[in-house]
């Protein structure tokens, strides 16, 4: 069963690719025509915990941009997904995201939220494609809603 998107799922999978500078974090491919209009069918926002969990759908620990080839290598491997995970962020980070995973009140209010959510990572998806136009070149971090 395929969980649906929401508003605040589309914006957030906008930041991850902009954070990325659109390209993949696994492979290194740029995606320089994406990057110029700020939409790409190329790039996936590629979760470490499943888009099923509420409490880390949103968040950007939980988030990585990928190609659908390296996507789909990573939904095939868990143990590869977290090994790179872990390269990337550390194993502090993993462990904090893994606790974070289990708040179900987390996951309550964030189903509530929607909306709210959504608001928030256009904003922080505007300010980032601002920073692009200043010149801003690599990784952009943006701000998490919780």
């Amino acid at each position: 069963m395929a969980i649906k998107r929401t508003t605040a799922d589309d914006a957030f999978s906008l930041c991850v690719r902009e954070r990325a500078n659109w390209t993949c974090e696994r492979c290194g491919k740029h995606y320089p025509d994406a990057a110029a209009v700020g939409r790409s069918r190329s790039l996936d926002c590629s979760h470490m915990v499943g888009r099923g969990n509420w409490s880390v759908r949103l968040d950007p620990w939980n988030a990585f941009c990928h190609c659908y080839g390296c996507h789909s290598v990573f939904g095939a491997d868990g143990a590869y997904q977290k090994e790179h995970y872990i390269e990337i962020h550390g194993s502090g980070a993993y462990e904090l995201l893994m606790e974070r995973k289990e708040s179900t009140a987390l996951g309550r209010e964030a189903r509530k939220s929607v909306k709210e959510i959504a608001k928030h990572y256009r904003g922080e998806f505007a300010r980032m494609r601002e920073l692009r136009m200043e010149g801003e070149m690599g990784r952009i971090e943006f701000k998490g809603y919780y």
